[in-house]
């Protein structure tokens, strides 16, 4: 009985503990595309986020379909346990605005939200239009 369990155990931990490595092996680099909705006007709003890999770190841009982000360059970007975290400006009437966005990764989406550092936020889903190369 001994004997059977400890090899059952052994690859129940070896299985358990390869998630976090499939996560940063992961490349997002590509052309993600999807859609928000501007709160108190509800207006969709087309989003594109470039992502580029280089050296295990992300770098990229956004652009939106109302112009607010011109191919706004990410700051602080991070992707840690299947989630991309970063910041950007955008330009909003007549102020640079910053926006942080959580994305958690699924397959070939990125599903989450932005928010201002005020009381806008919303939903942005993604799908990865065209892969990049890393």
């Amino acid at each position: 009985m001994k004997r059977i369990c400890l090899p059952a155990l052994a690859a129940a931990i070896m299985i358990s503990s390869a998630g976090p490595l499939v996560s940063q092996t992961r490349d997002l680099s590509g052309t993600w595309v999807g859609e928000t909705t501007i709160p108190n006007t509800l207006d969709k709003d087309q989003v594109t986020l470039v992502l580029k890999k280089d050296a295990g770190s992300y770098s990229g841009t956004v652009s939106d379909s109302m112009e607010m982000a011109k191919d706004s360059p990410l700051e602080d970007v991070k992707f840690e346990n299947d989630t991309l975290t970063a910041q950007f400006m955008i330009f909003k009437g007549s102020e640079n605005v910053r926006i942080w966005m959580t994305l958690k990764v699924t397959g070939e989406k990125l599903t989450g939200n932005w928010q201002d550092g005020g009381d806008e936020a919303g939903l942005l889903d993604m799908v990865r239009k065209s892969p990049g190369s890393s």
